[in-house]
């Protein structure tokens, strides 16, 4: 331990303890603590920097984890609503009615995109009964454009009525079509961005035909609930054909149902507004591809490297 009085290491011989070494600048300790003071701030602002950058970093794997896996779930909405616009597209009862009444035991249509049912029951009495099979000839499933043969040879109002069947179910059929395929190909596209080529182009291209989808179906499904005619004009239809040629009233009917469509619409409209809203949540979830502009640049100077190539050779 070294005593007041004593020299120090590195103190030139006759050198007095406590007097400045030659050569040497006298310490000084503000001097110092400033510098010490300014190294403390520039580590914590290197601290901070790196944190800002470890929290990008972060963030930036967020967000790519989450795009990846809203593009797994583009993919398999596309395929699952796929199926739920092909199951009621398939089914028998889109239009539907049931009746009762004078003339009948029971009357029932139902309609399909591809067909149309009429059952009509007799069996109340012989006098009615002789009424009613005026308009069993309808009876049975029949495709549409069978259904309004038999219509039109019923009464002009019944196969006026009937055309206008034949014409939405083909509206709804084709709409229904292209939502799916719209489907199929903006997930396509949206999948084929995000794994092959992070191009602008397909990323947009995917999401315009996702948005567009549904606003097809629910138009395609507008149609159709305009133009199809409400069921309960064909017993009318019936009544006036059979009075023309008997003298007689057919059908002293009212109809059982208070809603003219069946389960199949139901289900359509509520499947189009599902998918609506599941659309509209892709931008909130999917975000561009980190590596897109990249690969454009990339893109950019290969093309011009292939150009230059082409000029010179």
């Amino acid at each position: 331990m070294m005593q007041p009085g004593m020299m120090q290491p590195g103190m030139p011989m006759g050198s007095a303890p406590g007097a400045p070494t030659p050569g040497m600048e006298p310490f000084d300790e503000a001097k110092a603590r400033a510098q010490a003071k300014e190294e403390r701030a520039q580590a914590a602002k290197q601290r901070e920097k790196m944190g800002r950058l470890k929290a990008a970093e972060v963030e930036r794997d967020r967000k790519i984890s989450r795009s990846s896996s809203c593009v797994i779930w583009i993919v398999a909405m596309a395929f699952i609503f796929n199926v739920l616009l092909i199951i009621p597209l398939t089914g028998q009862n889109w239009g539907y009615r049931s009746f009762t009444g004078l003339g009948i035991k029971a009357m029932h249509f139902r309609t399909s995109i591809f067909m149309m049912e009429v059952e009509v029951l007799c069996g109340k009495n012989w006098l009615e009964d002789y009424l009613c099979k005026a308009g069993v000839k309808a009876n049975g499933k029949h495709t549409l454009q069978q259904a309004v043969g038999i219509m039109c040879a019923i009464s002009d109002s019944a196969c006026s009525e009937m055309n206008r069947i034949y014409i939405a179910s083909y509206i709804l059929l084709v709409g229904e079509v292209i939502v799916c395929l719209l489907l199929l190909a903006g997930a396509g596209c949206i999948f084929y961005y995000w794994n092959s080529e992070p191009m602008p182009k397909f990323r947009g291209m995917g999401l315009t035909l996702l948005y567009i989808s549904p606003l097809v179906g629910i138009a395609s499904l507008t149609a159709w609930a305009l133009i199809h005619p409400d069921l309960a004009v064909f017993p009318d239809a019936f009544t006036r054909g059979t009075t023309m040629l008997t003298g007689s009233t057919l059908f002293g009917i009212k109809s059982m149902d208070v809603f003219p469509y069946g389960w199949c619409f139901y289900m359509t409209a509520l499947v189009l507004v599902s998918l609506l809203v599941c659309v509209a949540m892709v931008p909130c979830l999917f975000s561009k591809h980190p590596s897109e502009t990249e690969y454009n640049e990339w893109r950019t100077e290969h093309r011009e490297q292939l150009r230059e190539q082409l000029f010179d050779a």
